[in-house]
């Protein structure tokens, strides 16, 4: 016998019928895994976030965001210390790059390139790094006094006194933009 197509699907099915979502992608909040890793990176808790990374990062809404590369690549820097930790400081660089490559304005993530560049001993691409950071953002007051530190550490004392004088520009509150500014005036 065949159905009556004036007759609804349900009567023939002996089951309750229940709504399904439709499968688009939704605004919705942040993940439980990115908030905890924005909490790790507050507390310093650099194992943590490293853990997160790879969930977050199959989080199909976080995988544009630069921010989830550049907590990840803070906790292999800092983890790293210094150049004896090449493992640490390689993953560092592709997850800056990352960020980079998914938000080219992102200052923090320049700048962060910019120390494991210096901690390989990659002075000019630091360099580089620190350039495109303060024109990412100029008002990235860690960009100036980083590069003021790198400048004074190569004797470049009078690029130094620069990024340090714009840094107490924007941040006229910041006591380490006005003593190192102050010190450095005072240095050969």
């Amino acid at each position: 016998a065949n159905p009556d197509p004036n007759t609804p699907l349900a009567a023939y099915v002996c089951l309750t019928q229940t709504p399904t979502p439709v499968a688009i992608a939704t605004e919705r909040a942040l993940s439980e895994d990115y908030k905890t890793m924005i909490r790790a990176y507050n507390t310093g808790d650099w194992q943590k976030i490293i853990e997160r990374a790879d969930i977050v990062s199959r989080d199909a809404p976080l995988t544009d965001n630069a921010r989830v590369y550049f907590y990840v690549a803070e906790a292999y820097r800092t983890l790293a210390g210094d150049k004896s930790n090449a493992p640490n400081l390689r993953n560092a660089l592709t997850n800056y790059r990352t960020a980079i490559s998914k938000d080219g304005t992102f200052a923090p993530a320049y700048w962060g390139k910019a120390l494991t560049e210096i901690a390989q001993g990659n002075n000019s691409d630091a360099q580089r790094d620190f350039q495109s950071a303060a024109q990412a953002d100029p008002n990235f007051v860690p960009t100036y006094l980083d590069r003021a530190f790198f400048s004074s550490l190569n004797s470049n004392y009078a690029n130094a006194l620069t990024d340090l004088e714009q840094a107490n520009a924007i941040a006229p509150g910041n006591a380490f933009a006005s003593t190192a500014a102050a010190w450095n005036a005072a240095s050969p």
